[in-house]
């Protein structure tokens, strides 16, 4: 894993049978005081955005996750909502 520029991290792979597979991902993306983002794409078609909302500066935040990934003859999309707390 290689960090680039803007905390952008990159990972590459290449597999025994000659695939080769890259990846960008950031995480905690400033958007507001109080409300972070992050993303992930990769090149077998997966992508994910992440949206988080701090409710307390202490203990706890909402994440709304969206991930989509294309497979071969479908096209497949998860919309994940919950909340976790620190300790």
């Amino acid at each position: 894993m290689y960090t680039l520029p803007m905390l952008v991290n990159v990972q590459a792979e290449v597999y025994h049978d000659g695939i080769f597979r890259l990846s960008l991902m950031r995480e905690d993306i400033p958007v507001s005081k109080r409300l972070r983002a992050g993303f992930m794409v990769n090149s077998d078609l997966e992508y994910m955005a992440d949206l988080r909302y701090i409710i307390t500066k202490i203990s706890a935040f909402a994440r709304i996750t969206i991930a989509i990934w294309v497979s071969e003859p479908v096209f497949r999309s998860i919309i994940n909502y919950n909340i976790q707390t620190s300790p």
